[in-house]
C-alpha cells in the first residue's frame, strides 16, 4: 500500500512538472491552485520575526535555508548569522518565505505543481521586496542575507523586483542551478554532490520504507520549490542589475548545491561581487564568512 502511494506522489509529480514550460513567474501571473495559496497579509510587519535594536541605523533582513515549514527562528530563538563580528549593530529580520507563512502547501490535500511552485516561489520574493521598501521607507540602510535555499531567493528576488537594498549577501547558493539537478526536483526527487560536482540522485535508491504520506508530501513538495527557484539561469537574468556591493561565500565541494562553476565565478566577478571560498561545509558557510571578516578578506 505505502510502495503504491509513493508511485502516485512521485508520478503526479513528474506529470505536472513535465507540463510546465521554464520561466520566471509574475506577481500578476493568474493560476488555478488545487490547495491554498499563500496570502500575503497587508500589514507588513506580519512578515517577519525580529530582535535587537529597532533604533539600529542598518537592518539585516535574513533569509533561512530549506525550505521548510517553519521560520526556524521562531523555534530556537538564534540563528549562525549570529556569529558574525557586527551582528549585534544590526537590527535583524527574520523573514518568513511563502513557505513557512504557508506551511500547508507541504500537506493540504490535491496537487501540488511546478506551476504553483512557481507562483509560491514569486510570493517569497514579493515578501522580500515589501520587507525591504519598508525599512527603507523609514530611511534604514538594509542588508539582505541568504543561506541555501535562501540564497537562492536573493537573485530570483533581484531578478524580478527592483534592488532597493544596500547590500546582499549570499552563502551556499547558486547563480546557475544544473538543469539536469533542476530535472530531478522537478520530478520530486533530491540528490548530492561528488565533490561539488557530480550530481547524485536518490532517484531508485533512496529508502522510503519509513515515510507516511505526510512525509512523501513533504519531501516531494521541497523538491519543486527548489525545481522552480534554481531552474531560471541567473547570470543572464542578472545581466542588467546593479550588483555591486554584493558578497558570495561558497565551497567548491559543496554537497548540498554543489561548487560554483566558473562561469558563475566569472559573472560574479563581472558584477563586482566580493567572492570567498571556504572549506567549511554546507551548513556552515556562514562560518567562512566570519573568518573572512576577522582576516580583513571580505568587508560587510
Amino acid at each position: 500500500m505505502k510502495r503504491m502511494l509513493l508511485i502516485m506522489i512521485f508520478t503526479m509529480t513528474a506529470i505536472s512538472a513535465c507540463k510546465q514550460e521554464k520561466k520566471i513567474s509574475g506577481d500578476k501571473e493568474k493560476i488555478t491552485f488545487s490547495i491554498d495559496e499563500t496570502v500575503i497579509p497587508q500589514d507588513t510587519t506580519m512578515l517577519w520575526v525580529a530582535d535587537g535594536n529597532p533604533s539600529k541605523d542598518t537592518v539585516a533582513i535574513l533569509l533561512q535555508g530549506g525550505p521548510k515549514d517553519e521560520l526556524s527562528f521562531i523555534s530556537q530563538r538564534k540563528t549562525q548569522w549570529r556569529y558574525l563580528p557586527n551582528y549585534d549593530e544590526f537590527y535583524r529580520v527574520h523573514l518568513h518565505q511563502a513557505n513557512t507563512l504557508n506551511p500547508g502547501m507541504f500537506y493540504s490535500d490535491g496537487k501540488f505543481t511546478m506551476e504553483m511552485a512557481r507562483k509560491e516561489i514569486d510570493h517569497t520574493s514579493e515578501m522580500v521586496y515589501r520587507a525591504i521598501k519598508y525599512f527603507k521607507d523609514r530611511k534604514k540602510t538594509v542588508y539582505v542575507m541568504g543561506h541555501s535555499y535562501g540564497a537562492f531567493v536573493i537573485p530570483h528576488y533581484l531578478a524580478t523586483r527592483p534592488a532597493l537594498a544596500d547590500k546582499y549577501v549570499m552563502a551556499s547558493g547558486r547563480i546557475s542551478d544544473p538543469q539536469n539537478v533542476v530535472a530531478v526536483h522537478a520530478k520530486g526527487f533530491n540528490g548530492t554532490y561528488q565533490e561539488g560536482s557530480i550530481f547524485l540522485t536518490d532517484e531508485g535508491t533512496k529508502d522510503f520504507t519509513d515515510y507516511d504520506e505526510a512525509s512523501l508530501k513533504y519531501y516531494t513538495r521541497k523538491q519543486l520549490l527548489k525545481a522552480a527557484i534554481g531552474e531560471p539561469s541567473y547570470t543572464e537574468e542578472l545581466k542588467d542589475v546593479d550588483l555591486t556591493n554584493s558578497i558570495y561565500v561558497y565551497n567548491s565541494k559543496d554537497k548540498r548545491v554543489g561548487g560554483l562553476t566558473e562561469q558563475e565565478l566569472e559573472f560574479l566577478r563581472s558584477k563586482g561581487f566580493q567572492i570567498y571560498e571556504t572549506d567549511h561545509s554546507h551548513g556552515n558557510t556562514i562560518y567562512g564568512l566570519v573568518d573572512a571578516i576577522e582576516q580583513g578578506n571580505v568587508k560587510l
